[in-house]
């Protein structure tokens, strides 16, 4: 999508229309329209920077501006997905929610996504962000406070999103079917988390095949 005014803007979520605008402050529009777009190369269907920060896990433009590549490099997308497909979004009554803080460590730990009723993190383990001491031990710190709060975590590698995502469902499901279920409620944590709210044990169980 090309966008050259103000019409185009408004057609995008509120966290794109937030980022563009934050960058149109720090340009000149010239009579409603949008500054012409930073430099920046299109190979194999995609922008990549020409800029030395081309490292980046974002794209970069020379000019600074930082941009996400569509359809998305990240394998774990796929996963993110998935969940959304079968369990539904928290945000319209599903049982997934992605970015989750559970409260009471002095360390805001984070998880890649929650499956709510089973109280189950699934967190996408890749090679790279593990590889010094630092990062290793407070990942598993990060493992087991959740333990100790009676959530499960369930690591996901690149290979298993290689592998197939029938064969990570079908382990997933397996995982449930031992789990106890929970109502969990979620409330936002600034503009793009949220945080775990309040837990209550079930006394009765689901079969997990039915909860699409």
């Amino acid at each position: 999508m090309r966008i050259v005014s103000e019409q185009d803007i408004s057609k995008l979520g509120k966290h794109a229309q937030s980022q563009i605008r934050k960058h149109m402050d720090k340009s000149s529009p010239v009579s409603g329209k949008m500054p012409s777009p930073p430099a920046a190369k299109r190979i194999d269907g995609g922008l990549k920077s020409t800029s030395k920060k081309s490292k980046d896990k974002h794209g970069v433009t020379e000019h600074g501006h930082r941009f996400c590549h569509y359809p998305s490099p990240d394998p774990f997308v796929k996963i993110h997905a998935l969940l959304d497909i079968e369990f539904g979004r928290y945000s319209d009554g599903g049982k997934h929610a992605s970015e989750v803080i559970l409260p009471g460590h002095e360390i805001a730990f984070r998880y890649d996504f929650a499956l709510l009723p089973w109280k189950v993190f699934i967190e996408s383990d890749g090679f790279g962000p593990h590889r010094d001491k630092e990062s290793f031990n407070r990942d598993r710190q990060k493992q087991s406070f959740a333990l100790q709060n009676g959530w499960l975590v369930h690591r996901v590698t690149v290979r298993d999103v290689y592998d197939g995502l029938d064969k990570f469902l079908g382990d997933l499901n397996r995982i449930l079917s031992h789990r106890p279920l929970f109502t969990v409620t979620l409330r936002t944590k600034g503009k793009c988390y949220y945080e775990v709210h309040s837990e209550t044990a079930l006394e009765h169980k689901v079969d997990v095949r039915q909860h699409g």
